[in-house]
């Protein structure tokens, strides 16, 4: 492996590693019991003039990063989508029979599961398209390399397993009643 293509994927790695440590303090964030007061929501017109224009996206690279997505995050993928239905859609079916003993029970799967694969496909888009706007188009097609080979594999795979692991160790060794946030040594004589 030369110099260049190690000096890449250490950087790959580092990468990797960033994104586990801001799903960790994400979490943490998330479970912190001094939660900041929660940010006001845009109104959708706002939010609409502030997006970027997608029509400015090179399509090449568009379609690379949602390689790379899919390749990091393969539940996202329009066939894992679908079976992950296949394994809900029995109890999303009891609970709405519950409400309405009349429903239609295909009407209300098959609206169900276009809504949901709309959406996830409509998700997809978005993110290829923001992704595509921070890296270049060889990049995209390295981190897509890297994800489909056996230690992006395996990166995959272990990082929500690490993630739950570090939460539970941060939980043991923070005090109960602490935010994590005021964790400042102290001098003893």
């Amino acid at each position: 492996m030369s110099y260049l293509e190690r000096g890449t994927l250490i950087g790959i790695r580092a990468a990797a590693i960033a994104c586990c440590l801001s799903f960790v303090a994400a979490a943490q964030a998330a479970t912190s019991p001094n939660k900041p007061a929660p940010v006001a929501a845009a109104k959708p017109d706002a939010m609409v003039a502030s997006m970027p224009d997608k029509t400015k996206d090179d399509p090449v690279k568009v379609a690379a990063a949602r390689a790379f997505i899919l390749a990091f995050h393969p539940l996202l993928a329009p066939a894992a989508v679908a079976a992950k239905l296949d394994q809900v859609m029995p109890g999303m079916i009891a609970r709405e029979k519950d409400d309405n003993p009349k429903l239609d029970v295909k009407k209300f799967e098959r609206d169900t599961r276009k809504k949901i694969t709309a959406k996830q496909a409509g998700l997809l888009e978005m993110q290829s398209h923001i992704a595509s706007r921070h890296f270049t188009l060889q990049e995209l097609k390295d981190l897509q390399a890297f994800f489909t080979g056996p230690l992006g594999k395996k990166l995959v795979v272990e990082t929500p397993l690490i993630t739950r692991e570090m939460i539970q160790q941060q939980r043991m060794f923070l005090p109960a009643n602490s935010s994590g946030m005021n964790f400042v040594p102290v001098k003893t004589k």
